[in-house]
């Protein structure tokens, strides 16, 4: 999917503000289809697909925000507008929403976030009604994935008009733009490197206090070797002082042995279902592609019917994945998965036969998503909510839960009794019924 930024200056001879006048323009984006900047001007009732500010302010957010808005994930998914949560805003929505870059200009409810490895997840929401004395309501709302190359592209294309235009400005602020921007163009190497992962993180790689050396060695140096899917699936459990005991889980997980394990033939066309799903799903929540996924492997890949589950869903599972118990347990990581010539999942020794049944197919799923190595975790993020929703229709399937429920209404203990009988944890269970429109649980 495409993002897309369209800047044209405009004349403001009367705005005091020197960086402002310099920087009004026409401004317009695009995620996908959907044009976010598409307002209804309260004045004249009229709609048009671009808003009248100063880019200045943008500007300033974005090089601010530029290690959080490519490299830090989401606490939540699905996520919500920061007018929705209860003061005071987290932090992380600051860092991430545009609408905390407007200084009382008309900018969109548009949150950008870290999907995965190579995507950055985009979410608008429409403005609530009524506004009030606002100039203009935004109307459009969208969820989508973009590549990262392409966000950067876009974002940088802006911060170097803006300081194109500024070229011959001597304003306090101009000249901090231009050396806040330089500081983030000369970032190379380790450092680069050390900034996406604390940023990851929520901190500030430049700033000491923030990243000690110690963290800092721990963050650059000791996953050196590690492939990046998985660092990032760690990064992304967050809690910089747990570290220590995530990286020795994970130390631990990379030691088995994996000569025993035959690689998957069926993995490169695995991927590819993935990828074929993905690609139908790219403007929908993450749980619809869990979904369409299932759907898409569960007959070709897996050789199920859509309703079954329990020992069937074992031996399907068994057919893709072998599993080594680990006798640490250290959450919020549930497990490692090795996808490099054969797929191994490190999962917990003490997981109950459900529990395991549920982490396979978590792992399998992420894996299938692709890279060497990953983690199957608690974490909100993109691949992490995908993962839950294959698993969760895997192992309690619609199709079974529609032939077996026959009243609106159910309770916890008839709740229990369905889990019991399908071998899937109650939560998934209650997930399907009330998602899918099937009973609530009361």
């Amino acid at each position: 999917m495409t993002f897309r930024i369209h800047w044209e200056r405009v004349d403001a001879p009367s705005v005091p503000i020197e960086s402002h006048a310099r920087t009004w323009a026409r401004l317009q984006i695009h995620a996908g289809d959907v044009c976010v900047t598409r307002v209804v001007d309260q004045r004249t009732r009229g709609v048009r697909e671009a808003v009248h500010g100063p880019l200045m302010p943008l500007a300033e957010w974005l090089v601010s925000s530029w290690w959080y808005l490519l490299y830090e994930a989401p606490p939540t998914i699905p996520l919500r507008s920061p007018r929705a949560i209860r003061s005071p805003i987290p932090a992380w929505y600051r860092r991430h929403n545009l609408l905390h870059a407007r200084e009382g200009n008309p900018l969109p409810d548009l949150t950008i976030a870290r999907a995965d490895a190579s995507d950055v997840l985009l979410r608008s929401y429409r403005d609530p009604r009524p506004m009030g004395s606002y100039p203009v309501q935004f109307t459009e709302e969208c969820e989508l994935l973009v590549r990262r190359e392409a966000i950067v592209e876009q974002l940088r294309g802006l911060v170097e008009t803006v300081l194109e235009w500024l070229s011959d400005c001597s304003s306090e602020d101009a000249i901090e733009l231009r050396e806040a921007w330089s500081q983030v163009r000369a970032v190379a190497g380790d450092d680069r490197l050390l900034r996406a992962r604390a940023a990851a993180l929520g901190l500030d790689g430049a700033d000491p206090w923030s990243v000690p050396d110690e963290l800092a060695a721990q963050l650059v140096d000791r996953a050196a070797s590690w492939p990046s899917e998985l660092v990032e699936d760690l990064l992304e459990t967050g809690n910089a002082n747990a570290l220590e005991d995530r990286f020795a889980w994970v130390e631990g997980a990379r030691a088995i042995d994996m000569k025993s394990v035959s690689p998957s033939i069926a993995l490169d066309r695995a991927r590819d279902v993935a990828r074929e799903a993905r690609a139908e799903t790219a403007t929908a929540p993450a749980y619809r592609l869990g979904w369409r996924l299932v759907e898409a492997a569960r007959g070709e890949l897996l050789g199920l019917s859509a309703s079954a589950h329990g020992e069937q869903v074992d031996q399907a599972l068994a057919g893709w994945i072998d599993v080594q118990p680990l006798s640490s347990t250290v959450l919020p990581l549930r497990g490692w998965v090795c996808a490099h010539g054969a797929l191994v999942a490190a999962l917990p020794a003490s997981a109950t036969e459900v529990t395991r049944r549920w982490l396979r197919a978590r792992a399998l799923c992420v894996a299938w998503l692709g890279g060497r190595e990953r983690l199957v975790t608690d974490a909100q993020s993109w691949s992490q909510s995908v993962s839950r929703a294959f698993a969760t229709e895997l192992v309690a399937p619609v199709a079974w839960l529609r032939g077996r429920v026959k009243s609106d209404v159910i309770g916890e203990s008839e709740l229990g009794e369905i889990a019991s009988e399908i071998g899937a944890p109650p939560r998934a269970v209650q997930h399907q019924l009330e998602n899918h429109d099937i009973a609530r649980v009361e």
